[in-house]
């Protein structure tokens, strides 16, 4: 059998939200805060604290509250997990206290301000990193909770794990710089131009042919500028083609060097495309 989509049962839990939110004005500084049973007990058979907490410390998703001072009043067992931080550790204590990594402190900090006071943007994202020497952090988008009287009291939301992006994104950051050395030190002549056919890409092995530092042509039109006149319209024809993803296996070219020399080369095009396939160049 195919699978041809999903289908879920949802529960109503917005009498739920509204009592956590009256009772975030009332209780305590810290440990979870949750809603009183005044006139829920109908409609829910455990109290409504309790299925409230259920909810939250069953979800899938690392869940963070924080009060009207930033002190943390929830904190599941995803987010244990994921983080490595406690309850112990965690429950009371202001997330600008060795939570929040110290390059975003201050900017987090300004946005919940205003988000707290009811003038800023109602969503914040704020990183937490997790405990231990390995870097990672979860980044929970927060928004407002109010009482029954509209006043903002505090703020809460599900986080994202970003370890494995972050590590992924230095993956792909080494494997780019081993290509740039590649391409760099290669011994073959590599020149590559954007779309409209200005030199991005000069390698070394260029720059011994024809005599030009990649300094010299970065940003220069590479037909207009560096290729010889008989060759003009042929280039231009492979470098169109490929930026329309028509790849030329091979063609000559003829370039000229410093001092009145002449680079004869056989090349080929090849479209450069950026993180979402877009073409961007040609190498």
């Amino acid at each position: 059998e195919n699978v041809t989509g999903i289908v879920g049962i949802g529960n109503d839990i917005s009498d739920l939200r509204q009592e956590l939110s009256q009772e975030l004005s009332e209780g305590p500084a810290s440990g979870f805060i949750g809603p009183t049973m005044s006139g829920t007990a109908d409609t829910f058979p455990l109290s409504a604290r309790q299925t409230l907490a259920s909810y939250v410390e069953a979800a899938e998703m690392p869940f963070l509250a924080i009060d009207g001072s930033s002190r943390v009043t929830e904190w599941n067992a995803r987010s244990v997990e994921v983080s490595g931080w406690t309850n112990k550790a965690i429950l009371g204590r202001s997330i600008f206290q060795g939570l929040v990594p110290p390059e975003f402190k201050q900017d987090v900090s300004d946005k919940l301000s205003w988000a707290l006071s009811g003038q800023g943007d109602a969503k914040v994202d704020v990183p937490i990193a997790c405990k231990g020497e390995e870097s990672g952090e979860i980044v929970f988008k927060l928004t407002p909770i109010m009482d029954r009287m509209g006043t903002i009291i505090g703020m809460s939301g599900v986080g994202w794990d970003q370890t494995a992006l972050r590590e992924a994104t230095m993956q792909q950051e080494c494997i780019a710089e081993d290509l740039e050395r590649l391409i760099a030190t290669a011994n073959a002549p590599i020149v590559g131009v954007d779309a409209d056919g200005n030199i991005n890409e000069w390698n070394g092995k260029l720059e011994e042919m024809s005599g030009y530092s990649k300094r010299e042509v970065m940003g220069r039109h590479l037909v207009d500028d560096f290729v010889s006149r008989e060759c003009k319209e042929e280039v231009s024809l492979v470098i169109g083609r490929a930026i329309q993803s028509l790849e030329t296996g091979s063609f000559d070219i003829t370039l000229c060097g410093t001092f009145g020399r002449t680079v004869r080369l056989n090349m080929n095009a090849t479209s450069r495309r950026d993180a979402d396939g877009y073409v961007i160049g040609v190498i």
